[in-house]
């Protein structure tokens, strides 16, 4: 009996222990970005003024679980979910104008492993990137309004570096935008920002 016993505490500690190691977590972000469109993507054969740089926020929130050898702390692995603003582009030519904002909501798996400074992480995130996208544009005395949506994929690296609760975060993403067979979008977003577990 006494060793059913000692075997429910030692589950017990343990399971207290796994628990312990589980880190939710809220981020803010700051981003800078730019896409692959070109002025033929607008108008076929055109030459078009194009200004795809642009910045925005992100919000982030998720869970952080860490994994050790040798009773050191190796690393993290989690899944994330963000909400992020991907800016405007704009397209101009003579007697021409049309722009396109975009928005979405990604969710990714996440992994990350310490490197050779003490609390600092490089990451790597896969996931799933559901977009809305919102387009105007007016010439020869008309105009058009359009809207697209879809889920496609988010990909990104970076590091993290880690002041006990609080994390500095930088990196880069890719998120891909598939309007059609015939037309593909992909905007790059460098960013970095602060997240707080709990």
């Amino acid at each position: 009996m006494k060793y059913l016993i000692m075997a429910a505490g030692i589950a017990v500690t343990g399971a207290a222990h796994a628990a312990e190691t589980i880190r939710p977590y809220i981020g803010l972000q700051y981003h800078w970005t730019n896409s692959d469109i070109h002025s033929g993507d607008v108008i076929p054969g055109s030459d078009l003024s194009i200004d795809d740089k642009d910045s925005g926020l992100g919000i982030r929130g998720g869970v952080l679980q860490e994994y050790h050898a040798f009773d050191e702390l190796m690393g993290f692995v989690g899944a994330e979910l963000s909400f992020v603003d991907l800016g405007e582009i704009t397209a101009t030519g003579p007697g021409f104008t049309a722009s396109t904002e975009a928005d979405g909501i990604d969710l990714s798996l996440i992994g990350a492993t310490e490197v050779a400074w003490r609390n600092t992480f490089a990451y790597g995130r896969i996931g799933l990137f559901q977009w809305d996208a919102t387009s105007q544009s007016s010439g020869a005395g008309t105009s058009f309004n359009d809207s697209d949506s879809g889920t496609d994929f988010v990909v990104g690296f970076g590091m993290m570096y880690f002041f006990d609760e609080i994390q500095i975060r930088g990196g880069f993403d890719r998120y891909r935008m598939e309007y059609d067979s015939d037309s593909v979008v992909n905007v790059d977003a460098w960013n970095i920002g602060a997240q707080l577990t709990f």
